[in-house]
């Protein structure tokens, strides 16, 4: 009763273990026996209602847990209430219901048991496999456990499902218990107790039923090993081995028959004797495994195919998979689970190096069928489907083997002169080793030679003329001048050119990867190459303009600032043929331009190149760092003018400029802002210094005015060490007799205590050791080297002096007393010093009676070795009187000792070395000791004596040429008188504004029109549309007004009608006849108009050219200004710094105007070479720019002639509409698709509004795209 109690009320937690237990004690404990010997505890089992209800709950219990895996402890605690529960009762409704719930756990647990199963054969990682291998057990145990009835073997076991489930958890159970089962989880370890006991009940039962009906046996063998092929009925072995069934299964034309046997206790499963497991770690960690099947563990049988060791137990992909490891090669071979199907090896995919292309190897699996001897390779995606579109190796007893894909495009050979020859003209952009080449036997045509570079996504093909023509890039062939004219150096480039063009309407173009990039020296130049990783690369598309001699390519950020690196790195001394400039000044001018500005996110990618821009600078740091006095600079292998210090500038602007906008981006920006570190001061002081040797607009201006900073002399009074050393030099240098001195040498001496003597090791010539000298350690030595010099050693003097006043912060008037002791000649002529090595002067110049009488009872002897310890004691003297009596007469024999020896020791003095001790009476005392104690007293007080008496005699001589004031009179400052009241300063760089203040030529307005070269068309008359077509029209209408059978289908085709009928009144404008227009007529314009550009912008070059001999030479220095058609142009631009007079500003507008209409030319041949007369009527009617004052927007025609259009009437009148509207109102306009809204009129309003002063904000909408 409690047990259905607490399974109606849901408190407990069953998932639990210890509820388990719980609930395993309440039904397990017997109780007492009524007098008809039933069990009074659970005589409720008895009552069919009690006991359907306790089934009905448990029901209930089981299906809010059946498919959750997690619940095994709750549907084991389930089963067990049932199991327990059955043989308690006899009504036959209720053991019915009982074995129904049952089988229905049972069903639900093997459902489960199978998912588990998959998922721990599934699973490449070895911590989660362990515990799903736990799962898989307790589960199945908990499974098999629905067997575990009393009595019950004849209604639990009915039929062949229950004995493939019976069967199959037994196997789970075997293969997932570890050989020692105490160390599993108690509830595991109780699971395996009953499950052990089920077996045994049921063991007669089960072999009964597997020799009378195999099939369920088999489908369990089935689910388990997948290969398994029915044969012989399965048998008992005879006692005393009855517990294992075998069987024989049936052999095939490739396989033979293999014995299965089965213990019926232990769940034991063997194929051949050998059991079921997996794979050696020797197959798992091999490459040719790993290539296919990675970390996946696989399930094994021993294999049925000759040959082979192992076989999957289960189908792989629809395939049996077999392995054996023969030496160190790993065989692997498969066979479709379809009748019929061939068996198939893998080739490892090195075996194919140097002999197919990487494409064909990497991700790619080979497959030999080994009927047919034929290669299939499939991508590494479908290494499992076989696929007609897979290209096949297919080898000829006669003949050449062919490698084909579907059967039309062959591979041709990798060693052949065909693919060497395209390999060398790829080379630059991609290895031949990752080239494909493909050509079709059967076309007779060359483009049937195609080459394929897959990691690009790019196909060329041979065409008629025998050249590389690109199918991405149409009329696009490789080049044979493999340069365009910049980025010198750079080897990993593919540069195409039209393949045909009447005039220069279509632009070379060059392709260059993106990846790492590395150099190295080349001669006096640069090598530069990139190495694309990865299957998949991403390439970078420039054209080279020839009108304004630079590289343009897409407007991403990206792009540009690739194209800035490749720049730099590039770079010489010289100018490019192209840009006019060198790649350093290139790269600065890209990065300094609008474009690296107009982006809203910087992405990874972008921090990237911006790090690898900002390492080109020089690094910079103090060394030392803590004395900030001198810089360590660390150089890189390419060119050192390449290395600019504006590089770290630039990219550190853009870089904080997409940290500023990172804040309004969503999440957190996933990019690290971070530069390589860099010395700002450094940079700043290097770009001052580097300002001559580049040009001035690549290099920051001088600094003017205030900005720069005074530097006095260091002999100016007041500096310190500066003016110390500048005094001492000049005393020095004037050789005085009479000095400020030191007056009390032998004081200053005293103070020092301890100090050295007269060394060998000084000279008076300059070293470092001079500016840093301890002078207790060099004074001495100093002093005996000054007494030495001659006036001729005046000029060493000045430098070691002077060094040493310059380190020393209180010299104590020495440096004048060392100089004295040159200068002076009485000093000169004294004794020389004495030569000890070192002095003591706290030991004193005589030794002291106190120093003497220490030093003396610090030799006494012991109290215990002396005479008077042995006293004979005195009548009637007790020990402690005795005592003192025997030390008393010690002490005093001591105290007469001593006085003898202090009297021997003071006669003696002066000496240097104490009187010799051995014929005195001094038993108290230890006399060799006491000598070796005083020759280091007497020694020291010698010498110091000996220094005195030359100190002394020194001292007066000083004190004689004493004097309180230096002898000589600073100067305060250094004063210079030129010899000129002027010398001019040549100039070391010319800026913009100044070769713009001279005279501009005279340019004139295009002079070519149409009308010169061809004579002007008629004017064209509107016209009606044809009458067909507006017949046809209305018949439409009509037809779709009778199907109609609502209000809005019907007035629908009203508003078609009413469409239909002023279409018929509109007059439209007749087509031109297009038969003047040809293409001879647009070269002869084209040629006259680029002629005309031509001259003009030589004109323009010569008026800003260096004249004279000084302005040759910095042209010749690289540091006038690069005149090319960019930097002319830019001066127009409204946020140029550079103010134009009216002549100039009126020259360049008319250059523009010559270049756009040189343009518009380039596109109407274009269009006619095309047959595309629709754009060419359009720039034929588009003849100048209409609308607006060219003169007050420069920026529309620099728009025009970067983005190469011509704005048309139309299209202005919609901007100034946009910039003012007539209504002086927010104003709405629509502009059919195509028109040009986002290409032309928007970067038109953008650059006349964003004027600096006011902040623009531009919004699109993508909604027809």
């Amino acid at each position: 009763m409690n047990v259905l109690r607490e399974l109606r009320a849901r408190t407990l937690n069953f998932r639990r273990e210890e509820v388990h237990l719980l609930f395993a004690q309440a039904v397990s404990q017997v109780g007492p026996f009524s007098s008809v010997e039933e069990l009074l505890w659970h005589k409720e089992l008895n009552n069919p209602p009690f006991t359907t209800t306790l089934f009905a709950e448990l029901e209930s219990l089981m299906a809010s847990v059946e498919g959750n895996w997690l619940e095994g402890v709750t549907i084991s605690t389930i089963i067990m209430l049932v199991s327990r529960a059955l043989p308690s009762t006899s009504d036959e409704s209720i053991k019915s219901l009982g074995y129904l719930l049952l089988r229905r756990i049972r069903y639900a647990t093997f459902t489960l048991l199978t998912e588990l199963s998959a998922r721990m054969q599934a699973s490449s990682d070895e911590t989660v496999s362990r515990e799903l291998q736990g799962r898989v057990r307790d589960m199945a145990l908990t499974c098999r456990s629905t067997f575990d009835v009393d009595g019950g073997a004849s209604l639990v076991l009915t039929s062949d499902e229950d004995m493939q489930i019976y069967a199959y958890c037994a196997v789970m159970i075997y293969d997932n218990t570890p050989s020692k089962p105490g160390d599993l989880p108690h509830h595991s370890q109780l699971l395996l107790e009953r499950d052990k006991r089920c077996c045994l009940a049921l063991e007669a039962s089960v072999r009964r039923h597997a020799e009378f009906h195999r099939d369920g046996l088999d489908c369990a063998v089935v689910n388990i090993w997948g290969s398994y092929r029915q044969g012989t009925p399965w048998r008992a072995l005879p006692a005393p081995n009855s517990r294992w069934l075998v069987s024989y299964t049936s052999p095939s034309s490739s396989q033979l028959p293999q014995a299965v046997h089965f213990n019926l206790i232990s769940g034991c499963l063997l194929v051949d004797g050998k059991q079921l497991g997996r794979l050696p770690s020797t197959i798992m960690q091999h490459p040719t495994y790993q290539a296919i099947f990675r970390d996946q563990v696989l399930d094994i049988v021993p294999a049925d195919i000759p040959g082979m060791e192992y076989a999957t137990r289960g189908n792989l992909y629809d395939h049996q998979v077999s392995f054996a490891l023969r030496s160190r090669d790993l065989i692997i071979r498969a066979k479709h689970t379809r009748p019929g199907s061939p068996v198939l090896q893998l080739i490892p995919t090195q075996k194919f190096i140097d002999d197919l292309p990487m494409t064909l190897i990497e991700g790619h699996t080979h497959w030999l069928n080994l009927d047919t001897s034929e290669i299939e390779i499939r991508p590494a995606e479908n290494a499992w489907i076989s696929s007609p579109d897979n290209w096949r190796l297919r080898f000829a007893v006669t003949g050449s083997s062919t490698l084909q894909k579907a059967g039309v495009a062959t591979l041709v050979d990798i060693r052949s002169r065909t693919w060497g020859m395209i390999a060398q003209r790829m080379r630059p952009l991609e290895e031949a080793r990752c080239i494909v080449i493909t050509c079709d036997p059967a076309s007779s045509r060359a483009s049937s030679l195609k080459v394929e570079l897959p990691r690009y996504g790019l196909e060329f093909f041979i065409d008629e003329d025998g050249e590389l023509q690109s199918r991405n890039m149409r009329n696009m062939v490789v080049d044979t001048t493999q340069s365009t004219g910049t980025m010198l150096g750079l080897i990993n480039q593919l540069v195409l050119r039209p393949k045909s063009q009447t005039a220069d309407e279509h632009p070379r173009t060059v392709i260059i990867p993106d990846g790492r990039i590395s150099y190295s020296p080349n001669g006096h130049h640069v090598r530069a190459t990139i190495t694309a990783e990865g299957t998949r690369v991403t390439y970078h598309l420039y054209r080279v303009d020839r009108d304004l001699r630079c590289l343009t390519g897409n407007v991403g950020l990206t792009s540009k600032l690739y194209q800035a690196l490749l720049h730099a790195i590039t770079s010489g001394c010289l100018p490019d043929p192209l840009t006019g400039r060198t790649g350093t000044e290139e790269a600065l001018h890209i990065l300094h331009s609008a474009a690296c500005r107009s982006f809203m996110k910087l992405r990874s990618r972008d921090a990237d190149l911006l790090r690898e821009i900002s390492s080109l600078s020089t690094r910079r740091v103090w060394y030392p760092a803590h004395l900030r006095k001198m810089q360590t600079v660390s150089w890189s292998s390419i060119s050192s003018l390449a290395q600019h210090h504006g590089f770290h500038i630039a990219a550190k602007s853009i870089m904080d400029y997409g940290m500023q906008l990172s804040a309004f981006s969503e999440g957190s920006p996933n990019v690290n802002f971070d530069l390589p570190p860099c010395n700002n001061h450094l940079l700043e002081r290097a770009s001052i210094r580097a300002s001559i040797v580049y040009p001035n607009q690549f290099s920051l201006p001088l600094l003017h005015g205030d900005t720069d900073v005074n530097y006095a002399s260091r002999d100016i009074p007041g500096k310190g060490a500066e003016e110390k050393a500048f005094s001492t030099a000049v005393m020095v240098h004037q050789w005085p007799r009479r000095l400020p001195v030191q007056q009390d040498l032998l004081g200053l001496l005293t103070g020092w205590q301890k100090f050295q003597g007269i060394g060998e090791r000084f000279s008076l010539q300059y070293s470092k050791d001079w500016l840093k000298p301890r002078l207790p350690d060099v004074f001495l030595s100093a002093y005996g080297l000054c007494r030495s010099a001659t006036k001729k050693q005046t000029l060493q003097l000045v430098f070691t002096l002077a060094s040493v006043a310059y380190s020393s912060e209180d010299d104590h008037a020495l440096i004048p007393t060392l100089l004295a002791c040159s200068t002076v000649s009485e000093v000169r002529s004294m004794d020389d010093p004495p030569e000890f090595t070192s002095y003591d002067l706290s030991d004193g110049f005589i030794p002291s009676d106190a120093v003497l009488g220490n030093l003396i009872t610090s030799c006494a002897i012991d109290f215990e070795r002396s005479g008077e310890r042995y006293l004979i004691a005195m009548p009637e003297e007790d020990e402690k009187a005795l005592g003192r009596r025997r030390y008393s007469a010690f002490e005093d024999k001591c105290a007469s000792e001593k006085q003898v020896l202090l009297s021997k020791l003071s006669a003696a003095w002066p000496c240097e070395e104490p009187p010799k001790l051995s014929g005195l009476r001094a038993s108290c005392y230890d006399l060799d000791e006491l000598s070796e104690k005083l020759r280091s007293v007497f020694r020291s007080c010698w010498r110091n004596r000996s220094l005195k008496k030359h100190l002394d005699a020194l001292q007066g001589i000083l004190n004689r040429t004493y004097t309180p004031k230096s002898p000589s009179t600073l100067p305060s400052q250094y004063a210079f008188e030129p010899c000129l009241n002027y010398v001019p300063s040549p100039t070391s760089s010319v800026d913009a504004q100044h070769i713009f203040s001279r005279k501009p030529p005279v340019i004139r307005t295009p002079r070519v029109r149409f009308s010169q070269v061809l004579p002007k068309t008629n004017q064209r008359s509107p016209v009606s549309p044809y009458s067909g077509l507006t017949a046809r029209l209305q018949q439409l209408i009509n037809d779709f007004r009778d199907r109609g059978s609502n209000n809005f289908h019907s007035k629908y085709a009203d508003d078609l009608d009413h469409s239909r009928s002023v279409f018929c009144e509109e007059k439209l404008t007749a087509p031109p006849d297009m038969t003047p227009y040809t293409m001879e007529v647009l070269c002869e314009h084209y040629h006259q108009l680029s002629a005309q550009f031509q001259e003009s912008i030589k004109a323009v070059n010569g008026a800003l050219s260096p004249t004279s001999d000084a302005e040759n030479a910095l042209y010749d220095a690289g540091l006038w200004p690069r005149v090319t058609p960019n930097f002319i142009f830019s001066r127009m631009a409204s946020v140029s710094r550079s103010r134009l007079g009216n002549a100039w500003r009126m020259a360049l507008v008319r250059l523009s105007q010559i270049l756009l209409q040189l343009q518009r030319s380039r596109r109407m041949l274009v269009f006619a070479a095309k047959n595309n007369w629709v754009e060419f009527i359009k720039e034929l009617e588009n003849e100048e720019c209409e609308g607006f004052h060219p003169e007050s927007n420069p920026d529309w025609l620099l728009i025009q002639i970067e983005s190469q259009f011509l704005a048309r009437p139309v299209q202005v009148k919609v901007a100034l509409e946009m910039m003012s509207p007539s209504t002086g109102k927010n104003t709405s306009l629509q502009l059919n698709m195509g028109e040009g809204k986002s290409y032309v009129i928007v970067p038109l309003v953008a650059a006349a509004l964003s004027d600096s002063q006011k902040l623009l904000r531009c919004s699109s909408s993508w909604s027809n795209v």
